[in-house]
């Protein structure tokens, strides 16, 4: 913290002496401005109230039960609300109200991908739209790495730098990576945590290798920074203190009154384990359904099941082997259907199950730890149109081989489900897959053994001999093995890609721009596809596809087999 404020005050110094221009666009903001925006955010929410379905009943509920937990002091509390059940807005309601009762400077919204923070900052905006005190851009900036630079503007990205902004939208790795960062320019931000409200939307997402300096490092924020927590999810108690979890966070104060009644009332979806499945019988069942979505947990899987189905427009697939810009095109047209009740049958792997607002009466899963499974499963009846319950369903893959890498995860789910086949997603199954999956894994807390490079030397005069290189090095959400190549993909891409080809180098704008027309492929993959597919630019800093029509596929992206005929089919917009 104090490097933190060391190293902002040096830049913010520098950059009024060196770049007086820049440094304007960082106009400070009213003190009423969290008041102005609480305000905006009520209207919105009324506004946005269409009927009054149980739904939406219960979703005013969430709502107020948080205003009301906003006036409780601050600290760490738990949010525990179904998927659809309209937690995003409602913690949102809380944090602004609390800010404004206890003077703090900032919410942090923090979310486990870039795709879930592309459409809440989006409706975010659209809230904060009728502030007048400052721009909206000023007010709600996302900082990951894939922002959309049509959305950008100078003042929000030098409010990126230092997350001087009164509500900021960012990635599990970006938040959790900075506390553990040596680095200047990602510490700088820090101490612009202390006296905010971070709000951990899916807080069960952090990885068990992780756990403990992750919630050591929460516990320091509150304890002794002053900051508010919220513990968001639809899968608690993920990592609250109990017997056999010491390591867990105390005190945390539940905002909603009676979690399982409002389960009971927000319950939309059946849940029927269906045991092994071949893919033939999934594909099967799918072309029995007119609307249908089945998650899967590998890309290899996923093409599979799209090519047994059969390319036609109204079978779709999502992976991210799709750059964003095409994943994006593809749900505006799932929607599209979904509105007006055309067929519509999707496969895509776990990106569309977190924070997607796609509502599909039939949803399939194939086995995976139960906080996915019930992700999925709010894919379902999410808003409770239908007259009875969606129906989701759970299924042992025939690549159950090539998922080692969630064989911990599936292997507890499929214990819960034997024993609560009944409510395989109530608390209390919820409950009982997080003992198995983070309480009995001891020595899986700290895997990386950060901790140890914080101990206190009790026996030196200047004790804080803190080892942060280390630490930075060790603490890696995502291992750094990937390297962008950039899709010529729609009018937009192709322009990127030749001003690309005439540069000297690379600047921040077009990397930032890049990001929606780019695929992340592992550096192992990389080497037998340089000569022929993909061409390095800036020393290997990323790569532009040579052939899109031979590597780059409408219907499942980038691939770098033989093309088949039929998954270059263009799909159109109904």
């Amino acid at each position: 913290m104090l490097y933190s404020c060391l190293v902002d005050a040096d830049f913010l110094d520098t950059e009024r002496f060196m770049s007086p221009e820049q440094a304007a666009l960082r106009f400070p903001l009213p003190s009423s401005i969290l008041a102005s925006m609480a305000k905006a955010l009520d209207e919105y929410v009324q506004d946005k109230r269409d009927d009054n379905s149980p739904v939406n009943a219960a979703r005013e509920s969430v709502r107020a039960a948080c205003l009301a937990a906003a006036e409780k002091p601050p600290g760490f509390f738990s949010l525990t609300v179904p998927t659809g059940g309209g937690k995003t807005l409602s913690s949102l309601a809380f944090a602004l109200r609390h800010a404004g009762l206890y003077s703090l400077g900032r919410v942090v919204y923090v979310l486990p991908f870039t795709t879930i923070i592309e459409q809440n900052a989006s409706e975010f905006r659209r809230a904060m739209g009728s502030v007048r005190e400052a721009p909206v851009d000023r007010l709600v900036i996302e900082h990951h790495c894939g922002v959309d630079t049509d959305r950008e503007t100078a003042s929000s990205r030098v409010a990126c730098e230092n997350w001087d902004a009164p509500l900021i939208v960012t990635t599990s790795v970006q938040f959790y990576q900075s506390l553990f960062s040596r680095r200047s320019s990602a510490c700088r931000k820090l101490h612009n945590l202390a006296q905010s409200i971070i709000i951990l939307d899916e807080a069960q997402v952090i990885p068990v290798d992780y756990l403990e300096p992750a919630l050591r490092v929460l516990n320091e924020l509150v304890s002794h920074y002053g900051s508010t927590v919220v513990l968001c999810t639809a899968t608690q108690p993920a990592i609250h203190k109990g017997p056999g979890f010491p390591i867990g966070i105390e005190n945390v104060r539940e905002i909603i009154p009676d979690p399982p009644a409002l389960y009971h009332r927000l319950k939309r979806v059946s849940v029927e384990d269906l045991g092994p499945r071949s893919d033939d019988q999934i594909v099967s069942m799918l072309s029995k359904e007119t609307q249908a979505l089945c998650i899967v947990n590998t890309r290899g899987h996923a093409r599979s099941l799209i090519q047994k189905l059969g390319f036609s427009e109204d079978a779709y697939h999502l992976s991210a082997l799709m750059c964003p810009a095409h994943r994006a095109e593809i749900l505006a047209s799932i929607r599209l259907r979904l509105d007006r009740g055309l067929p519509c049958r999707v496969i895509s792997t776990q990106l569309i199950e977190a924070g997607i607002d796609i509502d599909f009466p039939v949803v399939f899963r194939s086995m995976a730890g139960l906080d996915s499974i019930a992700q999925a499963a709010g894919r379902c009846n999410r808003n409770g149109k239908l007259r009875g319950l969606g129906r989701t369903y759970i299924f042992e893959s025939e690549h159950q081989d090539r998922e080692r890498f969630l064989s911990d995860t599936a292997a507890c789910a499929s214990q819960v489900l034997a024993i609560h086949s009944d409510t395989p997603l109530g608390l209390d199954a919820v409950e009982r897959y997080f003992k198995l999956y983070y309480w009995d894994q001891t020595s899986r807390w700290d895997a990386k053994r950060i901790l140890q490079f914080f101990h206190l030397a009790q026996d030196r005069q200047f004790p804080f001999l803190f080892d942060f290189e280390r630490a930075a090095r060790e603490f890696r959400l995502i291992a750094e093995d990937t390297i962008p190549v950039v899709i010529p993909w729609g009018d937009e891409g192709h322009s990127l890609c030749k001003a690309l080809r005439a540069m000297p180098g690379l600047n921040r704008d077009m990397l930032r721009r890049l990001q929606r027309f780019s695929v992340p492929i592992r550096r192992r993959s990389w080497a037998g596809q340089v000569k022929r597919s993909i061409e390095p630019l800036f020393n290997e800093a990323l790569a532009l596809l040579i052939s899109c029509e031979l590597h780059y596929s409408p219907v499942y992206g980038l691939h770098f087999d033989e093309p088949q005929e039929e998954s270059f089919l263009i799909m159109t917009t109904p």
